[in-house]
């Protein structure tokens, strides 16, 4: 209830403006936009760290997190969270501020480290930049039909209230600004995001405003790589970084617990972790927690239990895209040195990073009875991965045909 009266006691001012076309908003996935810090008098950092007052990137630079140096170590201070027991929010360490820069753009969504660093190690800073290349060509003009929606991607959804507040009334601007309902376009992780905002806002406000949300390999279901990361660590996929080195920075953010795997996909005795000890499944998974000695694993898990519990119809068109045909992670097998070693993963079919039934679990609102006035509509690319069906032009095709 609070977050709804926040939502609706702030009063907008749109311009009106014909277009042609449906307008987008781009909800990004985990790590896909940029973020910025700014340290204050009370830093209580290395004194090797940066000491400048003035904003600084600090997501992403992949050189820095690839040399493993003091550079990096500071870095990583940078992004940390402190979990407030209080609050149950997690907030920025004293002495440093962050920032998502870039609201209502698209350029801090189409490169999270636009360095020439990046472009070098495999152009690992790229992420929405051919997607939103692809809608320019269609005509699409940034800032008017084409808007980005930047979030603090390390914070679960109810740790930062002012980014609903500010979709809100993005959401509105956008639709005066076209005289057209707008199209909600998310990524992975952008995909629970959006759909809790859906959830809390009223049906006439989003039959008014919400032409239709397109969620591309969402997590419904979750993924391993989330106990992954509190468990071993995960290094993203960043050269030379030892995943082990990410676990305590991993550790502070809610995010990946509002992708633990869930009964949505997985059944509650179905094995996640296997070692030589024990199996830990969704039923005792206060276990795996107390095991790894990540107590707050268990308080984050219920955080956010009632909101990934149930899929909730999100009272809107839905367009749910998924990718298969790519061996995915889907249980970690540890023969030796559990938490600390690396696991192996046991494979089964998805995009790379996602298994199938996960991203499938969509599903549920097709020909839900109690919502027979939006559409639901399962559209699948096969043979491509989490990150590159944003470019590909099969997936493309149904985006065209979405829009239209």
């Amino acid at each position: 209830m609070i977050m709804l009266f926040m939502l609706f006691h702030f009063v907008t001012f749109p311009i009106s403006e014909e277009s042609s076309r449906k307008p987008i908003i781009l909800v990004p996935g985990i790590g896909g936009c940029q973020l910025e810090a700014k340290l204050t008098d009370d830093f209580e950092g290395d004194k090797d760290c940066h000491h400048e007052r003035e904003w600084f990137r600090v997501w992403a630079d992949v050189a820095q997190f690839s040399s493993m140096s003091k550079e990096s170590i500071c870095l990583q201070k940078y992004l940390k969270l402190i979990y407030n027991e209080t609050t149950k929010i997690s907030e920025s360490p004293k002495g440093i501020k962050t920032r998502i820069p870039g609201w209502g753009e698209t350029t801090t969504l189409e490169y999270v480290d636009p360095s020439w660093t990046a472009w070098i190690w495999g152009n690992l800073g790229t992420y929405l930049s051919p997607l939103v290349s692809s809608l320019l060509a269609l005509g699409y003009k940034r800032g008017r039909d084409l808007r980005g929606a930047p979030y603090d991607w390390r914070k679960g959804p109810h740790s930062q209230i002012d980014f609903f507040i500010k979709l809100k009334i993005l959401i509105e601007e956008t639709t005066n600004l076209n005289k057209q309902k707008v199209v909600l376009f998310s990524h992975s992780l952008g995909g629970i995001f959006t759909l809790y905002f859906l959830q809390i806002m009223p049906r006439v406000w989003k039959d008014k405003h919400i032409d239709n949300f397109v969620a591309v390999n969402s997590p419904w279901g979750g993924t391993i790589l989330s106990l992954l990361c509190y468990a071993s660590g995960y290094n993203w996929g960043i050269p030379y970084v030892d995943p082990l080195s990410l676990r305590v920075l991993q550790r502070s953010y809610e995010s990946s617990s509002y992708v633990f795997p869930n009964m949505n996909s997985y059944s509650k005795n179905e094995s996640l972790v296997l070692t030589p000890s024990k199996i830990y499944t969704i039923e005792n998974i206060e276990e795996f927690f107390d095991d790894i000695e990540f107590n707050r694993g268990n308080e984050f898990s219920y955080n956010v239990m009632p909101i990934i519990k149930m899929l909730m119809h999100p009272e809107v068109t839905v367009n749910c895209i998924y990718s298969s045909g790519i061996k995915s992670p889907a249980k970690l097998s540890y023969e030796q040195g559990f938490p600390d070693e690396q696991p192996k993963f046991i494979y089964e079919d998805g995009d790379g990073t996602l298994i199938t039934r996960s991203m499938k679990a969509c599903e549920i609102w097709n020909g839900e009875k109690s919502h027979p006035d939006y559409n639901f509509y399962l559209h699948h690319v096969p043979g491509v991965n989490h990150h590159d069906i944003l470019s590909n032009k099969n997936f493309l095709k149904i985006l065209n045909i979405v829009i239209e």
